[in-house]
């Protein structure tokens, strides 16, 4: 299918299936790229190693296979999945006073810093499925949900979207995204 027809074929869907078909390319796009990188890891050992052309969407570890902070950055500049995910690993490095309350207690550098804390938290439980006590009550949604800017407008700054301040809480907290990305 040629991209006019595609792009025809994706008007007559509703918002709904535009999430699911968007999701399910970037799902798509992710196997690519796993597989991508699995190759590029198995001809390093073979030394058959040829370099691949350089994307501009989609960064790649450095050469010692750990991640900068120009990698992560761009990661959360290209895809939503990887805004989500980071929001929701901040998250996790909050204290449980500090997720309970939607504030910031500890002077720890983990987590959300005291600015980003309640939209940090809220969105985070948004996209967990969690009601305003942690606890997981209904299905996980995305911050591109049609509802989700109705919830969450007022946390947005200067008219963006809840999944641009997102990008913004996670692009602020990168360098600690780094070190959990090195440290697997």
């Amino acid at each position: 299918m040629d991209t006019t027809n595609f792009i025809k074929s994706l008007n007559s869907l509703t918002t709904q299936e535009l999430y699911r078909v968007k999701d399910n390319i970037i799902e798509q796009l992710n196997i690519v790229e796993s597989l991508v990188i699995a190759r590029h890891k198995e001809a390093e050992q073979t030394n058959n190693f040829v370099a691949p052309a350089q994307s501009t969407s989609r960064p790649e570890q450095n050469v010692r296979g750990e991640w900068t902070r120009d990698d992560i950055d761009a990661k959360l500049r290209a895809s939503d999945q990887a805004v989500e995910a980071a929001i929701i690993r901040l998250f996790e490095l909050q204290t449980a006073g500090e997720q309970r309350t939607a504030g910031t207690h500890c002077q720890n550098a983990e987590g959300f810093n005291a600015a980003d804390a309640k939209a940090g938290t809220r969105f985070a439980r948004w996209l967990l499925g969690m009601d305003d006590r942690n606890v997981v009550k209904y299905p996980k949604k995305s911050l591109n949900h049609p509802r989700v800017s109705r919830i969450f407008g007022r946390y947005c700054q200067d008219g963006g979207t809840v999944m641009d301040r997102a990008r913004k809480i996670a692009l602020k907290h990168s360098a600690q995204l780094v070190t959990i990305a090195n440290a697997k």
